[in-house]
Protein backbone atom coordinates (compact mmCIF):
# COMPACT_ATOMS: atom_id res chain seq x y z
CA UNK A 1 0.00 0.00 0.00
CA UNK A 2 1.45 3.33 -1.02
CA UNK A 3 -0.80 5.66 0.91
CA UNK A 4 -1.69 7.32 -2.39
CA UNK A 5 -5.29 6.86 -3.34
CA UNK A 6 -6.81 7.17 -6.77
CA UNK A 7 -10.34 8.03 -7.70
CA UNK A 8 -12.08 4.90 -8.97
CA UNK A 9 -15.63 3.88 -9.87
CA UNK A 10 -17.78 3.71 -6.74
CA UNK A 11 -18.19 0.53 -4.72
CA UNK A 12 -20.05 0.19 -1.45
CA UNK A 13 -18.90 -2.04 1.38
CA UNK A 14 -21.94 -4.22 0.69
CA UNK A 15 -20.83 -4.66 -2.95
CA UNK A 16 -17.31 -5.51 -1.81
CA UNK A 17 -18.67 -7.94 0.80
CA UNK A 18 -20.55 -9.77 -1.94
CA UNK A 19 -17.42 -9.95 -4.11
CA UNK A 20 -15.31 -11.38 -1.29
CA UNK A 21 -17.97 -13.95 -0.47
CA UNK A 22 -17.96 -15.07 -4.09
CA UNK A 23 -14.14 -15.17 -4.09
CA UNK A 24 -14.21 -17.38 -0.99
CA UNK A 25 -16.65 -19.74 -2.76
CA UNK A 26 -14.44 -19.89 -5.84
CA UNK A 27 -11.37 -20.52 -3.65
CA UNK A 28 -13.18 -23.47 -2.03
CA UNK A 29 -13.96 -24.95 -5.42
CA UNK A 30 -10.45 -24.44 -6.77
CA UNK A 31 -8.90 -25.92 -3.63
CA UNK A 32 -11.25 -28.91 -3.69
CA UNK A 33 -13.06 -28.03 -0.46
CA UNK A 34 -16.79 -28.44 -0.08
CA UNK A 35 -17.40 -25.70 2.49
CA UNK A 36 -15.93 -22.36 3.39
CA UNK A 37 -14.26 -21.85 6.76
CA UNK A 38 -13.65 -18.70 8.80
CA UNK A 39 -9.86 -18.56 8.39
CA UNK A 40 -8.99 -17.56 4.83
CA UNK A 41 -5.45 -18.67 4.00
CA UNK A 42 -4.39 -15.65 1.96
CA UNK A 43 -0.80 -16.92 1.67
CA UNK A 44 -1.91 -20.23 0.12
CA UNK A 45 -4.42 -18.44 -2.09
CA UNK A 46 -1.81 -16.03 -3.51
CA UNK A 47 1.06 -18.51 -3.69
CA UNK A 48 -0.75 -21.63 -4.92
CA UNK A 49 -4.40 -21.23 -5.84
CA UNK A 50 -4.33 -17.98 -7.80
CA UNK A 51 -0.97 -18.78 -9.38
CA UNK A 52 -2.25 -22.18 -10.52
CA UNK A 53 -5.44 -20.90 -12.11
CA UNK A 54 -4.38 -17.55 -13.56
CA UNK A 55 -1.78 -17.41 -16.28
CA UNK A 56 -1.51 -13.63 -16.01
CA UNK A 57 -0.99 -13.32 -12.25
CA UNK A 58 2.51 -12.80 -10.85
CA UNK A 59 3.78 -12.72 -7.28
CA UNK A 60 7.23 -11.24 -6.75
CA UNK A 61 9.28 -11.18 -3.55
CA UNK A 62 11.64 -8.30 -2.87
CA UNK A 63 14.17 -7.71 -0.14
CA UNK A 64 13.61 -4.81 2.23
CA UNK A 65 16.27 -2.83 0.36
CA UNK A 66 14.79 -3.60 -3.06
CA UNK A 67 11.31 -2.62 -1.93
CA UNK A 68 12.58 0.58 -0.32
CA UNK A 69 14.51 1.48 -3.45
CA UNK A 70 11.44 0.97 -5.64
CA UNK A 71 8.53 1.92 -3.37
CA UNK A 72 9.80 3.61 -0.21
CA UNK A 73 8.31 2.24 3.00
CA UNK A 74 5.65 0.09 1.31
CA UNK A 75 5.25 -3.46 2.62
CA UNK A 76 3.69 -4.63 -0.63
CA UNK A 77 2.48 -3.10 -3.88
CA UNK A 78 -0.07 -4.18 -6.45
CA UNK A 79 0.04 -3.30 -10.11
CA UNK A 80 -3.43 -4.19 -11.38
CA UNK A 81 -2.74 -3.55 -15.06
CA UNK A 82 0.14 -6.04 -14.90
CA UNK A 83 -1.61 -8.48 -12.51
CA UNK A 84 1.47 -8.23 -10.29
CA UNK A 85 1.86 -8.12 -6.53
CA UNK A 86 5.28 -7.30 -5.10
CA UNK A 87 5.80 -8.22 -1.45
CA UNK A 88 8.68 -7.61 0.91
CA UNK A 89 10.13 -10.99 1.91
CA UNK A 90 9.84 -10.27 5.64
CA UNK A 91 6.15 -9.37 5.28
CA UNK A 92 5.51 -12.61 3.38
CA UNK A 93 7.30 -14.69 6.03
CA UNK A 94 5.30 -13.06 8.83
CA UNK A 95 2.07 -13.64 6.89
CA UNK A 96 3.07 -17.30 6.50
CA UNK A 97 3.55 -17.40 10.28
CA UNK A 98 0.01 -16.07 10.75
CA UNK A 99 0.66 -12.43 11.69
CA UNK A 100 -2.67 -10.70 11.18
CA UNK A 101 -1.38 -7.33 10.04
CA UNK A 102 0.77 -8.90 7.33
CA UNK A 103 -2.06 -11.18 6.22
CA UNK A 104 -4.23 -8.08 5.84
CA UNK A 105 -1.51 -6.36 3.80
CA UNK A 106 -1.65 -9.24 1.32
CA UNK A 107 -5.46 -9.23 1.21
CA UNK A 108 -5.42 -5.45 0.64
CA UNK A 109 -3.09 -5.81 -2.35
CA UNK A 110 -5.24 -8.63 -3.74
CA UNK A 111 -8.12 -6.16 -3.48
CA UNK A 112 -6.32 -3.80 -5.83
CA UNK A 113 -5.93 -6.60 -8.39
CA UNK A 114 -9.58 -7.63 -8.19
CA UNK A 115 -11.11 -4.19 -7.93
CA UNK A 116 -8.82 -1.95 -9.94
CA UNK A 117 -7.42 -4.02 -12.80
CA UNK A 118 -10.19 -3.43 -15.29
CA UNK A 119 -10.42 -0.53 -17.71
CA UNK A 120 -11.63 2.54 -15.93
CA UNK A 121 -9.08 2.30 -13.11
CA UNK A 122 -8.55 6.01 -12.83
CA UNK A 123 -5.19 7.68 -12.55
CA UNK A 124 -6.63 10.79 -10.96
CA UNK A 125 -5.46 11.30 -7.41
CA UNK A 126 -8.24 11.24 -4.86
CA UNK A 127 -8.34 14.26 -2.62
CA UNK A 128 -10.43 15.00 0.46
CA UNK A 129 -13.44 15.92 -1.70
CA UNK A 130 -13.65 12.36 -3.09
CA UNK A 131 -16.01 10.12 -1.11
CA UNK A 132 -14.27 7.11 0.47
CA UNK A 133 -16.26 4.61 -1.61
CA UNK A 134 -14.64 6.18 -4.71
CA UNK A 135 -11.06 5.90 -3.34
CA UNK A 136 -8.85 2.98 -4.33
CA UNK A 137 -7.27 2.66 -0.88
CA UNK A 138 -10.59 2.64 0.99
CA UNK A 139 -11.94 0.02 -1.40
CA UNK A 140 -8.87 -2.20 -1.00
CA UNK A 141 -8.95 -1.79 2.79
CA UNK A 142 -12.60 -2.84 2.77
CA UNK A 143 -11.83 -5.75 0.44
CA UNK A 144 -9.01 -7.03 2.67
CA UNK A 145 -11.13 -6.76 5.79
CA UNK A 146 -14.18 -8.40 4.23
CA UNK A 147 -12.12 -11.22 2.70
CA UNK A 148 -10.32 -12.13 5.92
CA UNK A 149 -13.24 -11.45 8.29
CA UNK A 150 -16.23 -12.89 6.47
CA UNK A 151 -19.62 -11.57 7.48
CA UNK A 152 -21.28 -14.97 7.11
CA UNK A 153 -19.21 -16.30 10.04
CA UNK A 154 -19.48 -13.29 12.35
CA UNK A 155 -22.29 -14.80 14.45
CA UNK A 156 -19.67 -17.19 15.86
CA UNK A 157 -18.09 -14.20 17.62
CA UNK A 158 -19.21 -12.36 20.72
CA UNK A 159 -16.36 -9.82 20.87
CA UNK A 160 -13.59 -8.15 18.90
CA UNK A 161 -11.12 -10.53 20.54
CA UNK A 162 -13.16 -13.50 19.25
CA UNK A 163 -12.97 -12.00 15.76
CA UNK A 164 -9.18 -11.64 15.94
CA UNK A 165 -8.76 -15.25 17.08
CA UNK A 166 -11.28 -16.90 14.73
CA UNK A 167 -10.17 -15.09 11.60
CA UNK A 168 -6.44 -14.69 12.30
CA UNK A 169 -6.34 -10.91 12.06
CA UNK A 170 -4.90 -8.19 14.26
CA UNK A 171 -6.98 -6.63 17.05
CA UNK A 172 -7.06 -3.41 15.01
CA UNK A 173 -8.45 -5.16 11.93
CA UNK A 174 -10.92 -7.11 14.06
CA UNK A 175 -12.18 -3.88 15.64
CA UNK A 176 -12.56 -2.19 12.24
CA UNK A 177 -14.61 -5.08 10.87
CA UNK A 178 -16.66 -5.30 14.06
CA UNK A 179 -17.56 -1.60 13.65
CA UNK A 180 -18.50 -2.16 9.98
CA UNK A 181 -20.68 -5.12 10.96
CA UNK A 182 -22.31 -3.10 13.76
CA UNK A 183 -23.08 -0.31 11.30
CA UNK A 184 -24.74 -2.86 9.01
CA UNK A 185 -26.66 -4.48 11.88
CA UNK A 186 -24.83 -7.81 11.68
CA UNK A 187 -23.63 -7.79 15.30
Amino acid sequence: MSGLSYEVPPLSRLNIRGMTRKLRQIACELEGRITDRPFFDIVHFLDVTLAKYSNDYMLEFLTVNEMQSLHGDAHAMAFPADQLIQVREDIWKRAEAGHGRDRLTLAHELGHLFLHGKPGYARKMADSSVKPYRQSEWQSDAFGGELLVAAHFIQQCKSVRDVARLFGVSDTAAAAQWRAFQKDGLV
